[in-house]
Formats: C-alpha cells, sequence, structure tokens
C-alpha cells in the first residue's frame, strides 16, 4: 500500500494507492496524522467534482474506457486536472483550503 498525503491547517488529502489490488481510495482528515485510521476516516468520492474532466479522461476516441476505473495512473492523471481547476475556480480542492 502506497499513501500519499497533501496537507495544511485547513485539512489533509489523502491517496492510498493498494498495489495488490490495483485500488485507489481518497480521504479527507482535518488535521495531518502518523495514523492511517485517523487519515483515512472520511471516504471522499473525488468523481462528483469535475465530472467533465472525468467524462474526458474516461474517453478513447469518442467511445467510454470500460477499464478507466481499473487503471490507477489514469485516474491519478485525472485527479490532477480536477484538483488544478477546483484550484483556480475556488483556491481550494476537497476541504483543503490554500
Amino acid at each position: 500500500m502506497w499513501t500519499y498525503s497533501l496537507y495544511n491547517d485547513s485539512g489533509c488529502f489523502t491517496v492510498s494507492y493498494w498495489t495488490q489490488r490495483e485500488e485507489v481510495d481518497f480521504y479527507y482528515a482535518e488535521k495531518f496524522s502518523t495514523d492511517r485510521k485517523e487519515l483515512c476516516a472520511k471516504p471522499i468520492n473525488v468523481f462528483e467534482a469535475e465530472q467533465e474532466i472525468w467524462r474526458k479522461n474516461k474517453r478513447i476516441w469518442i467511445f467510454n474506457n470500460p477499464f478507466f476505473y481499473c487503471s490507477p495512473k489514469r485516474i491519478i492523471k485525472a485527479l490532477i486536472e480536477v484538483i488544478n481547476s477546483l484550484i483556480e475556480k475556488n483556491n481550494e480542492f476537497f476541504g483543503i483550503k490554500l
């Protein structure tokens, strides 16, 4: 399992990548912690934000990619676009104010 956290005084956004299962999960915590249970207490559905970006990234030419959610690399690539868009629009992403 790989875990990466982006945090400041307004909260902590954590990405967990389960390498054996090829799954990626996302969490919000009010503060950074070294305790994984605290970091992963509140799951976030990142796919609800900036849905147009997710739709664009799921497509191969004009077709939907049925295997998009099975590819952590593609999910992270799209998530980067979503986070950049949220920061540009709201000066925050998933509860983390900049």
